[in-house]
């Protein structure tokens, strides 16, 4: 087979920034074969005229009929070539050299796929970037080999360590064609990149983050937004490795309301601080734990005192005790994001942080109702209640 890299990009009213990651495609150095499709789900604007400008194949589909996984799946019968790039509409190449490097990312036979890192749009606001260079520092700074290898089974992992193992992102990523027709992207509602690298890696496949090749790729998104895509996050993750990361699972709809309701009482206070232009501090010691408490207020013998450290979580039988200890730590974390990103990513007009605030509390209620709604799947406690409650935030991931 000639030398060759398929291209597949979904794509919806990609407008002005689709525009620049053509243009990026285009200007590449790379002397192989370049195949380029897009798979358009009712565009409204010119995005399958600007495609066809640039020599993709485009195949339109109705904008119902999409889907994260048979989408890419659908679009890969059409890929000529044994290299095969799924990226998005809105992620553009950082060099002219971007394909020569994924190719080379695919040097080692024994590499499945390989991903990049992502850095901000210039124009991205504070949250945005704080997100995306946030995460990048997560994933690190020199390219990793992902495998389970043998020396401890999966299931023998920390959640963190399993999900950090297991990371692929369609964002930009290259795979060898074979391995994608010997294993599709799985049924998956959201997270079919996962889904696939957690399944490639149990098959004893290998994946590679390559940092030194980048895209730009980030998104100024609501804060309605930010609260559903978190709790589709935990949903997609729990139904991939059968795992969640905390077990909530014993708390309802009206917990649920409580929390908001504290979460954001304690928001708003965030806000007065920040409109009388004061600085958010940081927090570098955590709310108090059940060990300190016991340690500081019980009157009792140090063996009894040990005792009850240890016992404490079984002994937290109601559930309105827990409750408050998770928005202690929630409020916590809230005010801790705020302060990195009012440190590290605000100008001297500070305009942008009530936004940010709102960011950031939405993003962190999100995660909670996520991981309550997907325990209750997990363990097959899930009530109508809750189910009618979580359902309608799932809508438009």
């Amino acid at each position: 087979m000639d030398r060759g890299i398929s291209i597949i990009i979904p794509t919806l009213n990609g407008g002005e920034i689709f525009s620049q990651s053509l243009a990026m495609i285009q200007k590449q150095k790379y002397k192989g074969n370049v195949q380029l499709i897009v798979i358009d789900s009712g565009s409204a604007d010119d995005t399958p005229d600007m495609a066809k400008h640039c020599g993709a194949t485009v195949i339109s589909i109705d904008h119902k009929d999409f889907h994260h996984a048979r989408t890419r799946n659908h679009a890969l019968s059409h890929a000529r070539y044994d290299k095969v790039l799924y990226t998005v509409q809105d992620a553009v190449p950082c060099s002219e050299t971007w394909l020569d490097d994924l190719e080379r990312a695919l040097s080692d036979e024994t590499v499945s796929a390989a991903y990049v890192r992502q850095i901000p749009h210039k124009t991205a606001g504070a949250y945005a970037r704080f997100e995306v260079e946030f995460h990048g520092q997560y994933l690190g700074n020199s390219p990793m080999i992902q495998e389970f290898g043998t020396s401890a089974p999966p299931g023998s992992l920390a959640y963190d360590e399993l999900l950090r193992k297991s990371r692929l992102d369609n964002v930009c990523a290259i795979y060898r064609k074979n391995a994608l027709m010997q294993c599709p992207f799985p049924e998956v509602d959201f997270g079919e990149d996962l889904a696939w690298a957690y399944h490639t890696l149990l098959s004893g496949g290998k994946i590679l983050y390559q940092p030194e090749i980048q895209v730009m790729h980030s998104h100024d998104r609501p804060p309605d937004y930010r609260f559903r895509r978190a709790i589709a996050d935990s949903v997609s993750c729990m139904k991939i490795f059968q795992r969640v990361k905390d077990d909530f699972s014993d708390f309802g709809v009206k917990d649920m309301i409580a929390m908001t309701l504290n979460i954001k009482r304690y928001s708003r206070k965030l806000r007065k601080d920040i409109l009388q232009n004061q600085k958010i501090q940081a927090q570098t010691v955590l709310p108090e734990s059940a060990a300190d408490y016991i340690i500081k207020n019980c009157t009792l013998p140090d063996r009894i005192k040990t005792w009850l450290i240890a016992a404490f979580p079984q002994l937290l039988r109601h559930r309105r005790d827990r409750r408050e200890m998770l928005e202690n730590a929630l409020c916590h974390h809230i005010q801790h994001v705020l302060h990195l990103i009012q440190k590290d990513y605000m100008d001297k007009s500070q305009n942008e942080l009530p936004e940010v605030l709102e960011q950031v509390t939405a993003s962190v209620l999100g995660r909670i109702y996520g991981e309550i709604y997907a325990g209750k799947i997990l363990h097959g406690t899930l009530t109508p209640e809750t189910e009618h409650f979580i359902r309608p935030f799932l809508k438009g991931i």
